[in-house]
């Protein structure tokens, strides 16, 4: 039905989401590591 599909797109994009602020929290800790390197 349509509201399957629905919920199942919802779904989904949550997942998506959460993967997106995970990737973007290791990216920001990657580069805070790196920049630490470089200064010290």
């Amino acid at each position: 039905s349509h509201k399957n599909e629905e919920n199942l797109l919802e779904r989904e994009i949550e997942n998506l989401e959460r993967r997106l602020t995970l990737a973007k929290s290791q990216l920001a800790y990657g580069t805070l590591k790196k920049n630490k390197q470089f200064i010290s």
